[in-house]
């Protein structure tokens, strides 16, 4: 991965700064970077380099190649570049990116508004901001001290069927939304006379992560009016700005099937023969620090898995969560339709190779808050060693 580095002095300090890290540093500041270094670090730096196709879980960068851009583009788009040997059409990622919904899913979405006047905007000047989404209007109220600038976000769930359309802001900036489907393409059902001479498993994909996510908004405190002896001191406005943050941590584990008989547990893992099913329990619990309400932040609405016999590629599995609506849950898999007794596992195919890990990647999605999208890809193995064959022959035998 490659990125620019702009070098520069503010506020009478040098720094070195990628484009993420200068609009990650303005949110902090409240605009002012962009304000003094705007051309530098929110220009020339995150547009000299971006995506042209998708990788490591970041979406080519299709907008505008001039002008000023904002934080939210810059921190998930910009100023990031690959160096990479391996064909395009080797692995398709999900798509994760912060202007890319899935379908029938809660989001947020953000945008950055900037106070140009002197003067402040406090809560007496009733001012808002209006998002236009699919015929509704969704307006939040804010304040901003002068010449600062802050982040709002409204909470809004996404169509049931996928489409392209706008999100009109009332300060005359517009968002393009693509709401598309989760990939749910289920693996047929293993069968004894396939085979795959000359299988060796692929690498298992990554498409990359953003466990947290920072932004802020300021907060306005009264000072009611005193009286000074015989002057009476009016009353006015001061700010603070608030800090939040999100996070997402994600332990996944990838076991034998509960009738699975001859499994080994090792310290490392597990060992068991092909052709005997998997299960998976991945664990994910996304929490939020500075004062955070359910309104900045959503649970994880989807987590996908891919396999190793497919390349990773053309099935997947949607996992279910155990409750839908909650930020700490587990995510197992749906129960199959091949299963006998209707377990919720994945069937390994007979012909995977002895001695090689079967290795299933899950990719972690949709939390959204107004810093972005939390997400993560974590894998988990099991290691292969004979098949279903050998426990039959050993039963066959033993029983004369």
């Amino acid at each position: 991965m490659l990125e620019p580095i702009a070098y520069f002095k503010y506020d009478n300090v040098q720094y070195a700064m990628t484009a993420t890290e200068a609009a990650l540093f303005d949110t902090k500041v409240g605009g002012d970077l962009k304000y003094w270094m705007g051309t530098l670090t929110h220009q020339n730096l995150p547009l000299a380099m971006f995506l042209e196709r998708p990788d490591v879980g970041i979406q080519p960068w299709g907008g505008a190649t001039s002008g000023r851009r904002s934080n939210i583009d810059i921190i998930n788009y910009l100023g990031v570049g690959i160096v990479t040997f391996r064909p395009e059409e080797e692995v398709e990622p999900p798509e994760l990116g912060d202007y890319v919904y899935r379908t029938d899913t809660d989001v947020i979405t953000a945008a950055y508004v900037y106070n140009n006047r002197t003067s402040d905007i406090t809560p007496d000047d009733n001012r808002y901001i209006t998002f236009g989404i699919l015929g509704r209007s969704y307006s939040v109220a804010y304040v901003c001290p002068g010449g600062a600038g802050q982040l709002v976000w409204v909470r809004w769930h996404t169509p049931s069927t996928p489409q392209d359309f706008d999100i009109t802001v009332s300060d005359g900036s517009v968002i393009s939304v693509s709401v598309v489907d989760v990939p749910d393409v289920e693996p047929p059902d293993p069968d004894f006379y396939d085979t795959n001479p000359g299988f060796r498993p692929e690498e298992a994909p990554g498409w990359g992560k953003c466990k947290s996510t920072t932004w802020s908004e300021w907060i306005p405190e009264w000072h009611p009016p005193v009286m000074m002896g015989p002057i009476l001191i009016p009353g006015y406005w001061t700010f603070d700005k608030a800090d939040y943050s999100a996070s997402l941590d994600v332990e996944f584990r990838l076991t034998p099937d509960e009738r699975v008989r001859t499994d080994v547990r090792y310290s490392s893992g597990y060992e068991m023969k092909s052709g005997y099913g998997v299960t998976a329990d991945c664990t994910v619990n996304v929490t939020g620090s500075g004062g955070v309400l359910n309104r900045d932040v959503t649970p994880v609405q989807n987590v996908v898995a891919v396999f190793p016999e497919f390349g990773f590629r053309s099935y997947d599995r949607l996992l279910t969560p155990a409750r839908a609506d909650a930020y700490r849950t587990t995510w197992s898999f749906k129960p199959n339709k091949y299963s006998y007794y209707n377990n919720p596992t994945h069937f390994t195919p007979l012909w995977y190779p002895d001695n090689e890990d079967y290795t299933v990647p899950v990719a972690v999605f949709d939390a959204w808050t107004p810093g972005g999208m939390l997400y993560a890809t974590v894998s988990d193995s099991v290691h292969i060693d004979g098949s279903v064959f050998d426990d039959w022959y050993i039963r066959v035998t033993e029983s004369g």
